[in-house]
């Protein structure tokens, strides 16, 4: 995302940080925390005498429609590779591809990659741990934005292993295009997701804060109604799909951390 925002570290940058003052916080504090900025979630066992007063409380604060307006980015890059120092004879590798924003039609194509891809019985753990004992450790993950996604494969390995890894990592992928992914994979993959969206309603606090994103990014209450149901209606060709579409190796970027650093 080099042409985005999104470029720039979550926690911002030592130089940064440094040259703030205390005036600045100050004046983001107070754009940042306005009224129309404001979404408040209610969840517990609350009575309704609680909820009228919470209510009437928020009555008096004066707010405009909130909307939050997004432009999806699009990745315009070529394949890239950037290396860096590590003082310990290890190697981390992670090698991605831009992917669906938060509200795109193919978001859930990419949660059910990122596990038949990622999980301890995923294909990047059968083939380079198990078979191939090339890696310590490796997973996939999905970052969706409302502006842009993400899809990362992980790995940490030896240093002597790094190419062989990246290049084992293409062969995966270049397998997936090939023969796309298998009704049993699918079916493993919607109910760990299912199972995971169960687990994550059993505590408040999960559930306010579902709530509350899916208001500021426009989604909807019954964004995890549908999303769940986008889940269900996966078919084997349309996840198979997905990898085509959005795997191109031209647009792959890596980011390598190892003992040997920049050549």
């Amino acid at each position: 995302f080099a042409d985005s925002y999104y470029r720039f570290p979550v926690k911002g940058t030592i130089e940064n940080l440094m040259k703030f003052s205390e005036k600045d916080i100050l004046n983001f504090h107070k754009k940042l925390t306005k009224s129309e900025n404001l979404v408040f979630g209610i969840t517990g066992n609350l009575t309704n005498n609680h909820i009228d007063f919470i209510i009437s409380e928020l009555s008096k604060i004066k707010r405009e429609e909130f909307k939050f307006q997004f432009e999806p980015i699009e990745f315009k890059g070529k394949n890239k590779i950037f290396k860096g120092k590590l003082d310990k004879n290890q190697t981390h590798i992670i090698c991605g591809f831009q992917a669906p924003h938060l509200s795109h039609k193919d978001a859930a194509k990419f949660n059910v990659l990122e596990i038949i891809l990622g999980n301890h019985s995923g294909r990047l753990f059968r083939q380079l741990r198990e078979e191939l004992g090339l890696c310590y450790s490796t997973s996939a993950f999905y970052g969706k934005f409302p502006e842009a996604g993400a899809f990362g494969i992980y790995i940490s390995t030896s240093p002597e292993n790094e190419t062989t890894t990246i290049d084992k990592i293409k062969e995966i992928i270049t397998e997936l295009k090939r023969k796309g992914i298998n009704n049993e994979e699918l079916v493993k993959a919607k109910n760990y997701i299912k199972g995971r969206m169960e687990n994550s309603k059993q505590k408040f606090l999960n559930i306010n804060t579902k709530n509350v994103y899916s208001i500021l990014y426009g989604l909807g209450l019954n964004y995890d109604k549908i999303y769940e149901k986008n889940i269900n209606d996966l078919t084997v060709k349309e996840v198979s799909e997905a990898v085509t579409d959005y795997f191109d190796f031209n647009n792959m970027v890596c980011t390598i951390f190892s003992s040997e650093g920049v050549d």
